[in-house]
């Protein structure tokens, strides 16, 4: 026995005696156990030692999440990539959970180099936290996904980058172009405020494709947006003649009550087809949106890794660009609303076929 305690020490190489291991699994052990039987137990242990050691040296990742469908497969995109260089803890936050128990818990224990929020809420949330709680902790890099109007949502913090939520107007238009057999060159676009910077960017890239965009501004108070979208809409179909309509993910506009109460009723009438950006919009019991380009939530959170290693290579140096337009996509067609103008011979390029 003495033998075999003395090989694996020096295995070890670390110094640390594991006799007292030894005499524990002699001692729970009520019938004689053999040399190769104790020779395998230390084995085990010896790995299991190693193993521990080798992710004490691993920086850490916390991903602080809401639960859901989209949200989980984002998260499993970016833990496949980054789980081999990184320990990674998933905090996740249901919506009627405002506290902040959590995220002590972890910090008391684990500095992390990198924290991914995902949306809204849980970011505004992990600011006031770390504002609050944690100052240290405002230093340490976030990376904003699935927050709607990512550009503001980060503006604030200095310490923050994003991945856009919403798929860049050009990529929707020139994706539903490919499965359309009517012209689209014209496209009409109704925003507020928080998507100037959007529309302005897009409007230029959308001149590259020969597409123009015909785009109103309308304003922030809610109690005026029932008339000035319908003035919109009018406006853009009658006057300018739009045969497309791209529809930001803005939650204000896009509300039950104008989306019953506005918009479908004035687009049904004029059947002009409409792009979204989310996929409940082209479902066809909604009978509202034609065809959805979406961030993909796989291709999201590999993108997030890139971006991590990036962040890594740089010394947790932020880049000078804070928001990224996400890179993967996929399409949703509502094929009962453009049954009349869908090329068939196209549709196989559609992720997704709602009839």
């Amino acid at each position: 026995m003495q033998e075999i305690v003395k090989q694996f020490e020096k295995l070890l190489c670390t110094g640390i005696s594991i006799k007292p291991y030894v005499n524990i699994i002699m001692h729970n052990f009520k019938t004689k156990i053999s040399m190769a039987s104790l020779f395998h137990i230390l084995l085990l242990w010896w790995i299991q030692f190693n193993g521990v050691f080798a992710s004490d040296g691993e920086e850490s990742l916390l991903i602080f999440t809401p639960p859901g469908e989209l949200f989980t497969s984002a998260i499993t995109g970016l833990q496949e990539e980054t789980e081999d260089e990184f320990s990674v803890t998933v905090l996740e936050k249901s919506r009627d959970d405002e506290g902040d128990g959590d995220l002590k818990r972890y910090f008391a224990s684990t500095t992390p180099k990198v924290v991914v929020v995902v949306g809204n809420r849980l970011l505004k949330l992990y600011s006031k936290f770390t504002n609050e709680h944690k100052p240290d902790a405002t230093s340490i890099p976030i990376l904003s996904i699935y927050a709607l109007d990512t550009e503001r949502a980060i503006g604030h913090l200095d310490n923050a980058l994003g991945i856009s939520s919403q798929t860049p107007l050009v990529t929707a238009i020139v994706k539903f172009r490919g499965v359309a057999t009517t012209t689209i060159n014209k496209v009409g676009v109704i925003y507020r405020d928080a998507f100037e910077d959007l529309v302005i960017q897009n409007t230029k890239l959308c001149e590259r494709e020969k597409i123009t965009i015909k785009s109103i501004k309308i304003g922030n108070q809610t109690k005026n947006h029932k008339k000035e979208i319908s003035d919109a809409l009018k406006h853009l179909i009658k006057k300018e003649q739009v045969n497309a309509f791209w529809i930001p993910n803005d939650n204000v506009i896009l509300s039950s009550e104008l989306l019953g109460g506005v918009w479908m009723p004035l687009l049904k009438k004029n059947g002009v087809p409409v792009i979204v950006g989310v996929e409940v919009l082209v479902k066809p019991e909604l009978d509202f949106g034609t065809f959805a380009v979406i961030p993909d939530p796989n291709g999201t959170g590999v993108q997030a890794a890139n971006l991590i290693f990036d962040l890594k290579d740089n010394e947790w140096e932020l880049p000078d660009t804070r928001v990224h337009p996400t890179l993967s996509v996929y399409t949703v067609l509502n094929y009962r609303k453009a049954a009349k103008i869908v090329n068939k011979n196209n549709m196989k390029t559609v992720t997704k076929i709602f009839e």
